[in-house]
């Protein structure tokens, strides 16, 4: 999927966790929360050259444009990975969930495209949530029913957080 979809994703499911963590108002916390998840349903594609994040990343990309598209970074490894690397740094558990599901996010939103992902990595097997015959092409008609799908749900979330 495209950027601009996993960005939709990333809000959804920011806005959901800000909904359910959120005191009577929003505050920088909330703000800093749902931005999280974005840029957690952004960072799995960072292992292909063409994302925004691989190319905002510069140089931080490169080790790994090494590994196929859709494999270890949209793996349950890299989930595991992500997990113990913030929690080994004692990141706040908030935020250690908020990026974290927006990563996965990432991933479950991939495994509606034909292409799959290889969520057993390193097994190669390419695993989609749907039979081929309905998954979402990258970029097709699908994918723009999808977001826009997302972006109508981010509205019936985020109105009411913002209108507390």
């Amino acid at each position: 999927m495209k950027a601009e979809t996993h960005i939709a994703v990333g809000a959804l499911v920011g806005a959901a966790i800000v909904s359910q963590t959120s005191g009577s108002q929003l505050d920088t916390d909330d703000l800093i929360i749902f931005l999280l998840s974005v840029f957690g349903a952004l960072l799995p594609d960072i292992d292909h050259e063409a994302s925004m994040i691989s190319r905002r990343a510069g140089p931080l990309a490169l080790p790994f444009r090494l590994v196929s598209h859709r494999g270890v970074t949209h793996s349950l490894a890299a989930i595991a990975l992500l997990y113990f690397g913030l929690t080994k740094l004692g990141a706040p558990q908030l935020i250690v969930i908020a990026l974290l599901a927006g990563y996965a996010s990432h991933i479950a939103a991939d495994m509606l495209t034909v292409q799959g992902v290889e969520l057993l990595w390193p097994v190669c097997w390419r695993v989609r949530l749907l039979p081929k015959l309905l998954c979402i092409s990258t970029g097709g008609v699908g994918e723009h029913v999808y977001a826009v799908v997302t972006f109508l749900l981010l509205l019936v979330i985020g109105v009411p957080l913002v209108i507390r």
